[in-house]
């Protein structure tokens, strides 16, 4: 029964009034109830929590009393706080650190160049591109390193191994003569690239399947290129992984 608007207690037989069905202590306890299952469903399932509270404030005719501030006052019931400029500051530092730690690995096998003339290093996607010349870069006809381009391979090989990086080797800068003379010319080049890539491997420990070697300027994926130009040596194509 309503009067003027508003819902009383029902008369009974006797005509006694009954009490209320629900008290105002059962709406309260429904009331943070439901308040604790949204609390459940933002840690498990948050997209649950958003329609849940959603539907709270539509049943609660919350639209018409000014949604923005509802919806403020339910979010924390949705999903933890969350400091805008905080997140700001952690993207920017996210999206900046790849970058940095790739440039302060370029340098470091920089500062082993400088006691290398006539190498080069330049920055390439995802790593970098190094220039070895052929002067000096072995000792005797061994094909063994020599100490100064030891240096050089030993600081690339750490900088690579820390990063997982995948290294390409390839001659740089040959040109192929004709007939017998330009086979022993790659026969060389071969033979260069290869002693490179396996000091690397047995001396800098790179995993065998870390390096590739792109025979005689044979163009492989990753290769790079120094602009400019470059005199007869070893390219060294360093890329670390995305």
């Amino acid at each position: 029964m309503t009067r003027q608007g508003r819902r009383y207690p029902e008369a009974d037989d006797s005509g006694k009034r009954a009490d209320w069905m629900v008290t105002f202590n059962d709406l309260m306890t429904l009331l943070l109830t439901f308040f604790i299952l949204l609390l459940t469903f933002s840690t498990l399932q948050p997209e649950k929590a958003s329609r849940a509270a959603a539907s709270a404030v539509s049943a609660l005719g919350a639209e018409r009393m000014g949604g923005n501030a509802v919806e403020r006052f339910f979010l924390p019931f949705i999903r933890p706080h969350v400091d805008r400029d905080i997140e700001e500051q952690k993207a920017r530092k996210s999206s900046d650190r790849p970058g940095g730690i790739v440039r302060d690995r370029q340098a470091a096998v920089a500062a082993a160049l400088a006691s290398v003339p006539g190498s080069r290093i330049a920055a390439a996607t995802g790593g970098f591109v190094v220039h070895l010349p052929l002067s000096g870069l072995f000792e005797g006809e061994a094909l063994r390193p020599g100490e100064t381009s030891r240096a050089v391979l030993d600081q690339l090989a750490a900088v690579s191994r820390g990063g997982g990086a995948w290294i390409t080797v390839a001659a740089n800068g040959e040109q192929s003569r004709p007939g017998e003379a330009g086979r022993r010319d790659r026969e060389q080049s071969i033979l260069r690239s290869d002693a490179v890539a396996r000091y690397l491997n047995e001396t800098g420990g790179i995993p065998v399947e870390k390096i590739s070697v792109a025979w005689a300027e044979t163009p492989g994926e990753g290769t790079g290129r120094l602009p400019g130009p470059t005199g007869v040596g070893i390219r060294l194509a360093v890329a670390f992984p995305r």
